[in-house]
């Protein structure tokens, strides 16, 4: 399971492998893909996910970083002689909690590497959050939060790509769970500055859809992968607004009485409007079940039904 792709400046590319259940490698070929080589650093051990990231300005070079068994991250290195030898780079750590390192658990999930167009000691990581490095990746700094916290502008969580832009070295656009963000100065400001992009970008994933039983109504609700729950009042593609957060999953509009609904949260959290949708709260709090999980509503008897385990509801 190839997990990654990328070109040298002198055309030599190194491909990477390895997932949530396989082991992980790196690849090198100098002959267009003809061949190729293990460039594995040596002692790596089990690993799964690696990303990796060349120097547009020094195909010599590389670096790398490798998820473990736990989804926790196994190691970071760099090469300088385009893959022949590593050595250790720090590991950059989540800004909520410094005991854990920026994927908190999700290396499978949220992992990539961005090196600046002109300058080989600046790269930059995403997990939940954006870290940035201006020293090879001795050192790390986190430039964003996925809710504005801790002293850093707000940048949606969970970081999937990074792009330079061509004519403006300390340029990138952010590509993760919130759509796509933009930054003038990540390459060259210590504290840059992001916007969210995301005008006409119809992209978000809805889990399950609500609507209202009522004649005409364009009422619904739908959950969304880590958008929230929200809810749509008009037609068609439009605005929407979020009624409750998080990762939004199935819920539910009573359907002979639409005073009473319901939106979720990942696993067996659910929350509860009784006023039609205006507002809602919580009305249970726990970690059974799945992640995105099985439900559904008897409008008749007013029961909801939720997975609990296996064999359980």
């Amino acid at each position: 399971m190839f997990a990654d792709i990328e070109i040298a400046e002198n055309g030599d590319i190194y491909a990477s492998e390895g997932n949530y259940f396989t082991a992980g490698d790196i690849l090198k070929s100098t002959n267009n893909g003809t061949s190729w080589a293990s460039v594995l650093p040596s002692g790596a051990g089990t690993i799964r996910r690696v990303e990796l990231a060349c120097a547009p300005s020094d195909s010599n070079i590389v670096y790398a970083v490798a998820g473990n068994t736990s989804n926790n991250i196994a190691w970071m290195k760099k090469s300088t002689d385009a893959g022949s030898s590593w050595s250790n780079l720090s590991i950059p750590r989540y800004l909520n909690d410094t005991t854990v390192h920026f994927t908190r658990g999700q290396a499978w999930y949220d992992l990539i590497l961005a090196v600046h167009p002109t300058n080989p000691a600046i790269v930059i990581a995403g997990g939940i959050d954006l870290h940035k490095t201006t020293d090879s990746g001795n050192t790390w700094n986190g430039i964003s939060h996925w809710y504005g916290g801790y002293g850093r502008p707000e940048v949606h969580a969970d970081q999937h790509a990074i792009a330079f832009r061509p004519g403006a070295n300390n340029a990138a656009v952010f590509g993760n769970d919130g759509g796509t963000y933009y930054s003038s100065n990540v390459g060259s400001s210590s504290s840059p500055s992001f916007a969210h992009r995301v005008d006409g970008y119809n992209v978000t994933q809805f889990y399950a859809v609500a609507m209202k039983d009522s004649l005409g109504s364009n009422y619904m609700l739908a959950g969304a992968q880590d958008n929230g729950s929200h809810q749509f009042t008009s037609a068609g593609i439009n605005s929407t607004t979020e009624v409750t957060g998080g990762d939004g999953a199935y819920c539910f509009i009573d359907q002979d009485d639409p005073t009473y609904q319901i939106t979720s949260y990942v696993r067996n959290n659910w929350r509860r409007s009784t006023n039609g949708g205006q507002s809602f709260s919580a009305i249970t709090s726990n970690s059974t079940g799945r992640f995105i999980n099985p439900a559904d509503y008897d409008d008749d008897a007013n029961i909801l039904y939720a997975a609990a385990a296996s064999n359980q509801l």
